[in-house]
């Protein structure tokens, strides 16, 4: 969590200085052409990759998958996808490590490794199990 916590903190500085020096390499126009060339692609690529992975969504769902990593990788495309909008160049390259499978699949695997899932019941002595149904009438309601 504070590796998370000082990549935020760093990030506003770590684009500031990629951002001068690839200035200082390629010009100031083609640098802010970079920056909203990605942009532009950041929002085509949530679009595409947005899309393609609801189809595989619904279609694991269909089969009665439980389609955790495809959750996953759909979160992931769309972070790729906010880091290539955000302008910066250092945020490009995360957002285009995210696009990548294999590094989706390692970052997947990481987490689930270091995830535990917890499923609980409670439920408050005396209430009888069942559905809840609320009668409506025109003036009053009645619980039963």
């Amino acid at each position: 969590m504070r590796a998370i916590l000082m990549l935020m903190l760093m990030t506003p500085l770590i684009e500031i200085a990629t951002f001068i020096r690839v200035g200082e390499l390629i010009g100031l126009w083609p640098t802010l052409l970079g920056v909203v060339v990605s942009a532009v692609v950041g929002i085509l690529v949530i679009q595409s990759q947005g899309l393609a992975l609801a189809t595989q969504l619904r279609a694991a769902m269909s089969r009665g998958e439980v389609p955790a990593q495809t959750v996953a990788d759909a979160m992931m495309v769309f972070v790729a996808g906010v880091l290539l909008v955000v302008p910066g160049y250092f945020t490009d390259v995360l957002g285009l490590l995210l696009l990548i499978p294999p590094v989706r699949t390692l970052l997947y695997n990481h987490m689930k490794a270091r995830t535990t899932v917890v499923a609980s019941v409670h439920t408050s002595p005396g209430r009888q199990e069942g559905p809840r149904v609320i009668e409506l009438d025109d003036d009053n309601y009645r619980e039963r």
